[in-house]
C-alpha cells in the first residue's frame, strides 16, 4: 500500500486545488449577488472586504506554488494590495477634506506601485519563460500597444483632455494612469508573443490585465465627469476575481513554462496576419470614423499612428516570411535527415548522418559536431576535437563514469568555448544503461529553430540507436537460440572437460543416446563409462587433444541397460577462451557404422551363399554375349548341366528366346536405358513347354570384379497363368461365366471401332420381370439356377459373332452386328424374349418367366459403347412401363423421359418433408342396393409444377429410393382422421363404416408399424375396427415369419386386414392359409375378362375360399354394369371401381356419402360390413 501513496499525492492535491478554486468563484458568486442588492453607501466597504479576502486567498495558495513562479506570483498579491490600500487612503482623504471622490491623491501613489510591481510581475513572466527577448516580440508587442494607444487616446483621453474643465493636475494625473497602464498592455502582449504554455491560468490572468485596463478607463471618465464614482466598484472586482482565480487553478504552475514548440510563435499564419492587419487598419478606421463625425481637429495622431505602424507591420512581416523560409528549409533538412537514418544500419552510420545534418541545419552558425557514445567518450583524445571543445570531452568521460549528469531530455547546454564559439551538448538516451552526448559548436548562440532543431536531431539519433541496438540485440539473441538449438538438436554429445576431468557441460542428447533419465554434468563421469579395454585410448585421446591433436578414438560407452555403444571421440582444447574455459569433446555414435563394417565383412560370403540357393536366375553375358557365370538355379530352369552352360551363346542356352541378346549387346546402343527396367521373355524347355521369365538388367562391363551384363531373372510362368485367369474373372461373370459390363464394353468398342457404318451395331438389354420375387420367395441358390438356364439359353439362340453378357442381377445383354437394318434385329429379339418365356425345369420345379427388353441401334458409329447400352438400358425401363413383356426399341425422345423420371424422383423428396400429398377416396359399394359402406383410401401427389401426379408415377420412384414408408404413414394418419371427422360430423350414418389404407411392404418390415399404427388410432379416436389395412399378396411371401407376427400383433387390438391383388402372385392357397385376414379383394385382371368361363371359374373358387376362411370378399375394378350383375350372380355382396365413382378428394366424397345417403331414403340403419 505504501507505494502507491506518492502516485496518490499530486491526484489529491490537484482535487484539493480545484476544491478551493470551486469556493473562491461560489464564494465570488455570492459577494456579487449581495453586492448588487446592498445599500451605495455599504457598497465600497463590501467591495475593500472582498478584495482583501481574495489577496489573503491568493497569498496562501502561492506559498504551495514553485519557487519559479511564486515570486511573479507574489509580486501580483503586493500589486492587489496595494491597490486595496489606496482605494482606503483615498476614503480617508475624502472624509478628511469632506470630498466625495478626492482627485488627484496621495492614494494615486499606491496606484502608481501597484501598476508598477504588476509591470515587473509581466516582464519576470516573461524573462523566466525566455532566456533572452528578442526584436520579434518587441516589434509584436510594440505594434499592439501602439493600436492600443491610438485607441486610448483617441476615443478618451484627447476628448478628456480637450474637453474638459478639469484642474491640470487631474490632466496630468490621468495621463500618467494611461501611460502606465498602456504599459501594462504593451507588457502583456510581450508575454503573450514570447510564447507560453496553453493553460486555464494564463487566461484569467489576461483577462485581469484586460480587467485592470477597464479599470483605468473607467475611472478617468469618472474624473471627467461622465460616469458617477460608483462605477469603478463595478469593473474594479472583477480584476480581483480573474487574477486570484488565475493563481488558485491548478495550471498556474505552467505560468513560467516554455512553449513546447517555439517556433509556432514565428509562423506566418492567419491568425497572426489578422491580427497585424488589424493593428494597421486602426489607424485608417478611425479616420474614417473622424471625417464622418465631421471633426477633423483629431486625424493628426491617427495620420501619426499610421506611419509609424507601417514600417513596423512591414518589417515584422518580412521577417516572419524569412523566419517561415527557414522554418521549412530546417522541417526539410530534418526530414532528409530522417530518411538517411532509416537505411543507418550501424553506430558510423547514424554519427555520419547526424553531423552531416547538423552543418545542414545550423549553415554558416556550424563550426563542428561529433556524436560520443559511453564507449567512447573516455577513449578520446582531446586532439580529436579543437582545442575549445577538450575541455567538454573531460567532462564527457565524467558523465560516462557517472560522477555528473547529463542534460535532461528536451534541453541543450551551451558553454562558451576559448575562442568565442558556443559549444552546445544534448542528452541521447539510447537505452537506461547507454546513453550518448551529441556535441555541436557554433560561431554564436543558436537561434530557437536552431536549438529546436540540434533537439530534434537529438531525438532521432536516439530512436536511430534505439532501432540499431534492438537489431543487433536480436541478432545476438538468435544466434544464442540458434547455436543452443543446434547442440541440444545435435545428434552428437558435446560435453566440456576440466583439467581434472570434472564435466562442467554435458549436452541434453546424451540423455537419450545414453539412456540415462537425466543427467547433470556435475554427476557425470566419463571414463567410468568408458569400457575398460578401452580406457588407455580414451586417456590418449585426452593427452594429445590437450597437445593440439585432431586425432579420433573409437570407445565403447556403457547405456544405461548395461550394454555398450559405440562412439568415435574427437577433441579440441579451448581452455584460453573464456567462454569455454575446458577440453571440448564431441562424442559421435557410430553403433550402425560398427554393425556395417562387421556385415562387410561376411557380405561376400553371404552374397555367394545367396546367389547358390536362391530360385533366382543370376547370369553374367561378357560382350560377345556367352554365358561366364550362371547360378544353380539356371540349371534347373534349363535343365542343362553347369557344363553345357558356361561358355555358350545366350540363345543356344534359352532355345527360342524372345530376349533382344543383340541390341543390348550392340555397342552403338546405351545400355543405361534398359537397366532397372524389368524384361520379359519367353523360351522353349526341353520338355516343350513355354516358360516365361522376368530379368532386370545391370551393365557392369566396367566393374573390375563382373566385367559383363548381368541378369536377374525369375520365372513367372505360374504367376502369368495367375495373371490370365485373374483377367478373365474380372471381364466375366463369375456365375453364368458370359462377359460382364466391363467385357462387353470392350467388345462393343472393338466391334464400333471395326466397323466405317456398313453394318448395323445393336444392344439389347433384357431384363427378368419380377425376379426379386423369385429370389425372395424360392431362395437365392434357385434363382442362381434360373440365371444359368437363362443364360444357357440365351447363347444358344446367338449367331456366331454376336456377344451374350450378364451386367446385373436379372439383366442380359446381347450385341448384335447385322448388314440388313433393323427388322431383322427386332424379329430376332422378339424371338428372344418368346424362347425365354418357356417353361423352366429347375429342381424338378417347372416355372415360367417373362422379361422386357430395349434395343438400341448404331448406324453410323455416332454412339460410343457406354452411349449405345444406356439407351438399351433406357428403353428397357420404357417396356417395363408399359407392361413389361415385350421389346422397345430406343427413341431419342426417351432420353427426356429418363431425365424427367429423374427430375420427378428429386421433386418427390421435397414432397415427402414438405406433405404435398392428398388422400382420395374411391367408395366400396353394396353391390345389391349400391349403399356406401366404406371407403379406400388412395394417394395422390399434388406437384406445384406439374399438378396432380398419378400413383402409377411417383410409386415406383418411392418404392426405389425408400419414400413409400412416410408417404403411407402420411396416408394412414390422413385417412384416419378424416373418418374420425366424419364419424363426430354425420354419428349414426357413419357408425359403421370403414376405410381401407394400403401397406407397403416396407411398413411392413418397419418393428414399429404397430405402435404407430396404435399411436394413430389413439390420437384420432377411430375405433380399431374401423380400420383395414390392405397388403398385396406378393407381399407377403417375403419374410413370412415376420410378416404373420406383425399382422397378428395388428389384428389382435381390432385392426382389419386384407389381401389385396389376390391371386396374382407366385404362393399357393396353402401358403396364404399360414396368415390371419378378414377381407379378400379379387383383382381387377379377373374382374376385366369376367365374361369368360376361365376367369368366372377363377372369381368363383376365390369365392368358395373366402367362405370356407370365414373371410368377405370386394371385386376391384368394376367398371361396367355387366360386370356388376355377374359379380352378383357370382356370390359377390361388395365391390368398388368407376362404375361406381372415382377416387375423388376428401370434400368431393364427403358430398357423395351424402348424395348417396339420400337415394338410400337418408335410413341410419347401419349396413355391417365386415362383421
Amino acid at each position: 500500500m505504501s507505494g502507491n501513496i506518492p502516485r496518490m499525492k499530486p491526484i489529491r492535491g490537484k482535487a484539493s486545488e480545484r476544491s478551493v478554486l470551486r469556493r473562491y468563484l461560489i464564494g465570488s458568486a455570492v459577494w456579487a449577488v449581495l453586492f448588487l442588492v446592498m445599500p451605495t453607501e455599504l457598497k465600497p466597504v463590501w467591495y475593500s472586504l472582498f478584495g482583501w479576502t481574495s489577496v489573503v486567498v491568493a497569498g496562501i495558495r502561492v506559498r504551495k506554488l514553485p519557487a519559479n513562479i511564486r515570486k511573479p506570483a507574489s509580486l501580483i498579491i503586493v500589486a492587489g494590495a496595494l491597490a486595496l490600500a489606496g482605494g482606503i487612503v483615498r476614503f480617508v482623504d475624502s472624509e478628511i477634506r469632506g470630498i466625495d471622490y478626492p482627485f488627484p491623491s496621495f492614494a494615486d501613489a499606491f496606484s502608481f506601485v501597484s501598476v508598477g510591481l504588476f509591470l515587473v510581475a509581466i516582464l519576470s513572466i516573461v524573462k523566466t519563460r525566455v532566456e533572452r527577448i528578442t526584436l520579434d516580440p518587441l516589434l509584436d508587442a510594440i505594434i499592439g500597444g501602439v493600436a492600443v494607444a491610438l485607441l486610448q487616446w483617441t476615443l478618451v483621453l484627447l476628448p478628456y483632455l480637450q474637453s474638459s474643465t478639469a484642474p491640470l493636475a487631474h490632466k496630468l494625473t490621468n495621463c500618467v494612469y494611461a501611460a502606465l497602464s498602456l504599459l501594462l498592455v504593451v507588457a502583456a502582449l510581450l508575454a503573450l508573443v514570447s510564447g507560453a504554455q496553453r493553460s486555464v491560468s494564463n487566461r484569467l490572468l489576461a483577462a485581469g490585465l484586460v480587467a485592470t485596463f477597464a479599470l483605468d478607463l473607467v475611472a478617468t471618465l469618472v474624473t471627467a465627469g461622465r460616469l458617477g464614482t460608483e462605477a469603478r466598484l463595478y469593473v474594479a472586482p472583477l480584476a480581483f476575481i480573474f487574477a486570484v482565480a488565475g493563481l488558485l487553478h491548478p495550471s498556474v504552475v505552467l505560468l513560467t513554462s516554455r512553449p513546447s514548440d517555439p517556433t509556432l510563435l514565428r509562423r506566418l499564419t492567419n491568425r497572426r496576419i489578422s491580427i497585424l492587419a488589424l493593428a494597421l487598419l486602426t489607424p485608417p478606421v478611425l479616420i474614417l470614423v473622424e471625417l464622418l463625425a465631421g471633426k477633423t481637429s483629431g486625424l493628426a495622431l491617427p495620420a501619426l499612428a499610421a506611419l509609424a505602424l507601417a514600417p513596423l507591420v512591414v518589417t515584422r512581416l518580412g521577417r516572419l516570411v524569412r523566419q517561415n523560409e527557414l522554418l521549412a528549409e530546417t522541417e526539410e533538412s530534418l526530414r532528409h535527415v530522417g530518411e538517411r537514418l532509416v537505411g543507418a544500419e550501424t553506430t558510423q552510420d547514424i554519427i555520419h548522418v547526424i553531423t552531416v545534418g547538423a552543418e545542414q541545419v545550423l549553415g554558416k552558425n556550424f563550426l563542428s559536431a561529433d556524436l560520443r557514445t559511453e564507449f567512447t567518450l573516455d577513449s578520446t583524445s582531446p586532439q580529436q576535437l579543437s582545442a575549445a571543445a577538450s575541455f567538454f570531452l573531460d567532462d564527457a568521460s565524467e558523465l560516462a563514469d557517472g560522477q555528473h549528469g547529463l542534460p535532461s531530455a528536451g534541453q541543450l547546454q551551451a558553454h562558451p568555448g576559448p575562442d568565442g564559439s558556443i559549444i552546445n551538448v544534448g542528452a541521447v538516451r539510447i537505452r537506461p544503461d547507454l546513453r550518448a552526448a551529441f556535441l555541436v559548436r557554433s560561431k554564436h548562440a543558436l537561434s530557437d529553430v536552431e536549438h529546436n532543431a540540434v533537439l530534434a536531431l537529438c531525438r532521432e539519433s536516439a530512436i536511430a540507436f534505439r532501432s540499431v541496438d534492438l537489431t543487433e540485440q536480436q541478432v545476438l539473441q538468435r544466434s544464442e537460440e540458434r547455436f543452443g538449438a543446434l547442440i541440444d538438436n545435435s545428434s552428437d554429445i558435446v560435453l566440456v572437460l576440466q583439467e581434472d576431468l570434472s564435466c562442467s557441460y554435458i549436452s541434453p542428447v546424451a540423455a537419450r543416446l545414453l539412456g540415462y533419465p537425466a543427467i547433470s554434468f556435475k554427476e557425470f563421469d566419463l571414463l567410468a563409462l568408458v569400457h575398460r579395454d578401452d580406457r588407455t585410448a580414451a586417456l590418449s585421446l585426452i593427452k594429445h587433444a590437450k597437445q593440439g591433436s585432431s586425432e579420433t578414438s573409437e570407445v565403447r560407452l556403457r547405456h544405461f541397460a548395461g550394454t555398450y555403444a559405440w562412439f568415435e571421440i574427437g577433441g579440441t582444447d579451448l581452455s584460453d577462451d573464456p567462454s569455454i574455459n575446458g577440453l571440448v569433446l564431441n562424442a559421435r555414435e557410430i553403433g550402425d557404422r560398427k554393425m556395417a563394417e562387421e556385415r562387410l565383412l561376411h557380405s561376400e560370403a553371404r552374397f555367394k551363399a545367396l546367389v547358390q540357393n536362391s530360385t533366382d536366375l543370376v547370369i553374367v553375358l561378357d560382350p560377345c554375349g556367352s554365358i561366364r557365370y550362371a547360378s544353380p538355379s539356371v540349371e534347373a530352369a534349363v535343365e542343362l548341366p553347369a557344363e553345357q552352360i558356361h561358355g555358350r551363346q545366350m540363345g543356344d542356352v534359352f532355345a527360342e528366346s524372345t530376349l533382344p541378346i543383340e541390341a543390348l549387346l550392340d555397342p552403338s546402343q546405351p545400355v543405361h536405358g534398359w537397366n532397372s527396367a524389368a524384361i520379359e521373355f519367353g523360351f522353349r524347355s526341353l520338355t516343350g513347354d513355354w516358360r516365361v521369365l522376368e530379368t532386370t538388367l545391370t551393365d557392369l562391363r566396367d566393374e573390375p570384379a563382373v566385367g559383363g551384363l548381368v541378369l536377374n531373372a525369375r520365372d513367372i510362368t505360374d504367376r502369368k497363368h495367375m495373371d490370365d485367369l485373374l483377367l478373365h474373372q474380372a471381364n466375366h461373370d463369375e456365375l453364368t461365366g458370359l462377359p460382364n459390363r466391363r467385357r462387353l464394353l470392350d467388345l462393343l468398342t472393338q466391334t464400333l471401332q471395326r466397323n466405317s457404318g456398313t453394318t448395323t451395331v445393336s444392344a439389347l438389354l433384357i431384363d427378368i420381370d419380377n425376379f426379386k420375387e423369385i429370389n425372395d420367395s424360392l431362395g437365392h441358390a434357385f434363382g442362381d439356377r434360373l440365371l444359368l438356364a437363362i443364360a444357357a439359353r440365351l447363347t444358344g439362340l446367338l449367331d456366331p459373332g454376336d456377344a451374350a453378357a450378364r451386367i446385373g442381377g436379372d439383366e442380359f445383354v446381347v450385341a448384335f452386328e447385322r448388314a440388313h437394318g433393323e427388322k431383322p434385329t427386332t424379329d430376332l429379339c422378339e424371338h428372344i424374349l418368346t424362347t425365354l418365356s418357356a417353361p423352366f425345369i429347375i429342381e424338378g420345379r417347372e416355372l415360367s418367366v417373362t422379361a422386357s427388353a430395349g434395343l438400341a441401334f448404331d448406324h453410323d458409329r455416332s454412339n460410343s459403347a457406354e452411349l449405345l447400352l444406356q439407351n438399351a438400358d433406357t428403353a428397357m425401363y420404357k417396356a417395363k412401363g408399359l407392361g413389361k413383356r415385350q421389346v422397345v426399341v430406343f427413341e431419342s425422345f426417351m432420353h427426356t423421359a429418363t431425365f424427367d423420371r429423374l427430375e420427378l424422383r428429386a421433386d418427390l423428396a421435397r414432397a415427402v418433408a414438405q406433405e404435398q400429398f392428398e388422400a382420395f377416396y374411391q367408395p366400396i359399394v353394396q353391390l345389391e342396393t349400391r349403399k356406401i359402406v366404406g371407403a379406400e383410401a388412395l394417394v395422390r401427389w399434388r406437384h406445384p409444377e406439374r399438378g396432380l401426379v398419378g400413383p402409377g408415377l411417383f410409386i415406383p420412384l418411392a418404392e426405389e429410393s425408400g419414400l413409400i414408408a412416410p408417404i403411407g404413414e402420411f396416408m394412414l394418419n390422413t385417412a384416419c382422421t378424416d373418418l374420425g371427422a366424419w364419424r363426430h360430423e354425420f354419428g349414426q350414418l357413419v357408425e359403421d363404416f370403414t376405410i381401407s389404407v394400403n401397406l407397403s411392404v416396407q411398413q411392413l418390415h418397419d418393428r414399429r408399424i404397430v405402435g404407430k399404427v396404435s399411436d394413430i388410432l389413439e390420437r384420432t379416436g377411430l375405433p380399431a375396427e374401423r380400420l383395414v389395412l390392405e397388403v398385396t399378396e406378393s407381399t407377403l411371401i417375403t419374410d413370412t415369419e415376420m410378416i404373420a407376427s406383425t399382422m397378428q400383433q395388428l389384428r389382435s387390438f381390432g385392426t382389419r386386414l386384407a389381401i389385396d391383388d389376390f391371386g396374382t402372385g407366385y404362393s399357393s392357397l396353402g401358403y396364404i392359409q399360414q396368415f390371419e385376414f378378414d377381407v379378400l379383394k379379387i383383382d381387377k385382371t379377373f374382374v376385366d375378362d369376367l365374361d369368360s368361363f376361365t376367369n368366372q371359374r377363377i372369381v368363383t373358387a376365390v369365392l368358395q375360399l373366402a367362405e370356407q376362411l370365414g373371410v368377405k370378399t370386394i371385386a376391384e375394378g368394376i367398371e361396367e354394369e355387366l360386370q356388376g350383375e355377374l359379380l352378383k350372380a357370382l356370390g359377390c355382396k361388395l365391390g368398388q371401381g368407376y362404375l361406381y365413382a372415382k377416387p375423388m378428394p376428401a370434400n368431393e366424397f364427403r358430398e357423395l356419402l351424402q348424395t348417396n345417403w339420400a337415394e338410400q331414403g337418408q335410413t341410419p340403419e347401419a349396413q355391417e360390413q365386415f362383421s
